[in-house]
């Protein structure tokens, strides 16, 4: 009923870390969940995902998927914004988390490592031992995490490669 991709990350903070073509395939599921919050991203230029829902808070958010700079039709996440989302995951920590961005791969997984990490035991939590990225699916935007967490997160494989 669910995708394996979906299943294979669920824990007890993340119901699952989706796309938008995926939230309207599941809809009916995902819309009866109880206790379970909603965090959706979408580029500057398109529209949330709409579905009839039953979750206790909805965060929405704007900001392209790319590391830094900006322009008139591309900006990164803000500082602000980043805030927003960890005030938002620390305001519902009892809850669990659907996320979304258009893929379901970057920007969402992003904030889904931001869930474990703050969520979590931060003092063991690693690249290693998270189920996001041990999940072929997922490439998290180190950008959007680090402005989450509010300080420099290097991207694991980029470090390998120093």
């Amino acid at each position: 009923m669910f995708p394996e991709a979906i299943e294979s990350i669920s824990n007890s903070n993340i119901l699952a870390i989706i796309g938008e073509d995926e939230v309207i395939e599941h809809k009916d599921f995902l819309g009866s969940q109880e206790e379970t919050v909603w965090i959706s991203v979408c580029d500057l230029n398109r529209e949330h995902v709409k579905i009839e829902n039953n979750f206790d808070d909805i965060l929405k958010m704007k900001f392209m998927d790319i590391e830094n700079g900006w322009t008139k039709t591309l900006a990164p996440i803000s500082k602000e914004q980043g805030q927003e989302i960890k005030s938002f995951i620390l305001k519902n920590k009892n809850k669990r988390f659907l996320i979304n961005c258009q893929a379901g791969q970057s920007r969402s997984a992003a904030i889904g490592l931001a869930v474990e990490f703050l969520l979590g035991d931060f003092e063991k939590w690693s690249h290693f031992t998270s189920s996001i990225l041990k999940h072929e699916r997922y490439f998290p935007n180190y950008y959007v995490l680090s402005s989450i967490l509010g300080f420099e997160v290097k991207n694991p494989s980029e470090e390998e490669n120093i």
